[in-house]
């Protein structure tokens, strides 16, 4: 993990339900078809074949965004090789059976969670605002 920075916004139950909600939407757009991840309430759920199972919750499962973050997808990653039978996301150049290392860093206002191999960013890419929705 790499977290530089962590925006200097109240972490309300609001806010989080809010950052849970982007990371569920950002890793549904990169996810294999037959699996998805739900938000409810500010927690995260794993959902295949009728199956859910609960991540947690951003406020319960870590201190900083970018450490949940990389939990929450490594837990995902963990389920979709469940789901596949083989690690995802696959690895190019390495044995069968290789993962890639889950990642995430915020930055400003922005989280990045990615996988790494050898210092490489390789498979999918999630970029997730972490501004504070606008009222009104």
């Amino acid at each position: 993990m790499l977290a530089r920075e962590t925006p200097a916004v109240e972490p309300t139950p609001e806010y989080l339900d809010l950052i849970a909600a982007r990371i569920t939407d950002g890793l549904n757009a990169v996810l294999p078809p037959d699996v998805r991840l739900r938000e409810s309430i500010g927690e995260l759920w794993f959902f295949e074949d009728n199956v859910l199972m609960n991540l947690g919750s951003l406020e319960s499962l870590g201190a900083t965004i970018a450490s949940v973050a990389e939990r929450v997808l490594e837990e995902v990653q963990d389920d979709v090789t469940t789901v596949l039978t083989v690690p995802w996301p696959e690895v190019q150049g390495k044995p069968l059976g290789y993962f890639a290392a889950p990642r995430a860093d915020v930055l400003g206002d922005t989280l990045r969670l990615w996988f790494e191999v050898d210092g490489d960013a390789v498979g999918p890419e999630v970029i997730v605002s972490l501004r504070p929705a606008r009222s009104g």
